[in-house]
């Protein structure tokens, strides 16, 4: 089952935007689509290298570290590490929501699922998350929030086969 899109900002509910709202739109759920494959890959360098190099904040799913928001990729690099070390981290986009704020700078919201396999244990951590992107001097869009955590449902341990 794909993702349930939101595109659009319209009180009336319609699917009806600009062309520019909907190539912006288009551009970070591709981006989106990216970070999910870069964490499905386990790795750490394609990861980080999706966030700001300096300035990116993330607030990660399972961060048990206390330390409040890893800020730069020096700090995000070490909360993927432990996260990655997994045997299998696979994201499922459930559904997100695109906010295009300006040409440079979209928000995108949902859920999301990750299916986490260490030692033959096998888990689900449900989640919510919200990714600010903003695009860099090359053009591409970054990475510069990232905000994810357990819904109510938390993470349950899926019983052996």
């Amino acid at each position: 089952m794909l993702p349930r899109d939101i595109l659009t900002n319209r009180a009336d509910g319609s699917d009806h935007m600009p062309d520019i709202i909907k190539t912006k739109t288009q551009e970070a759920i591709a981006t989106l689509n990216n970070w999910a494959e870069a964490i499905r890959s386990r790795d750490i360098e394609r990861v980080i290298n999706l966030y700001h190099p300096a300035t990116s904040q993330l607030l990660g799913t399972v961060d048990e570290s206390h330390i409040g928001s890893r800020i730069g990729r020096d700090r995000i690099r070490h909360y993927f590490e432990h996260f990655l070390a997994n045997d299998v981290v696979e994201p499922k986009i459930l559904n997100r929501e695109v906010i295009v704020l300006s040409d440079n700078i979209v928000v995108v919201n949902g859920y999301y699922d990750f299916r986490l396999v260490k030692a033959g244990v096998e888990k689900i951590a449900h989640a919510k998350f919200t990714f600010i992107f903003q695009r860099n001097s090359e053009g591409q869009l970054e990475i510069v929030t990232h905000n994810s955590g357990l819904t109510p449902q938390g993470i349950e341990i899926v019983p052996a086969k």
